[in-house]
């Protein structure tokens, strides 16, 4: 298992970044899945409308995170800087 480490870039081959990754498309998930069925069923927002609201923002939070990191990631630095090796060794 690798470590997540700090710096000003992110590479894409990291272990940190695929779990980065992991987490992104959980919070898009529950955008597909949540914010539809809360549209239809509004028994369902009714149920626990706090509830709803925070994960609501932590998603919102992790999508403006997710921006974030991909302004640090190291993707066209890296291609434009060593094109003839390759990307990944996975």
């Amino acid at each position: 298992m690798g470590v997540c480490t700090t710096s000003d870039r992110f590479t894409t081959c990291s272990f940190c970044f695929k779990k980065w990754l992991g987490i992104v498309s959980i919070a898009i998930m529950y955008n597909y899945i949540f914010i539809v069925g809360r549209a239809v069923f509004w028994d369902m927002q009714n149920m626990c409308p706090i509830v709803w609201l925070v994960l609501d923002y932590l998603c919102d939070l992790i999508y403006m995170l997710d921006m974030i990191v991909h302004a640090h990631e190291g993707v066209f630095y890296f291609l434009f800087s060593h094109p003839s090796t390759k990307q990944c060794d996975d």
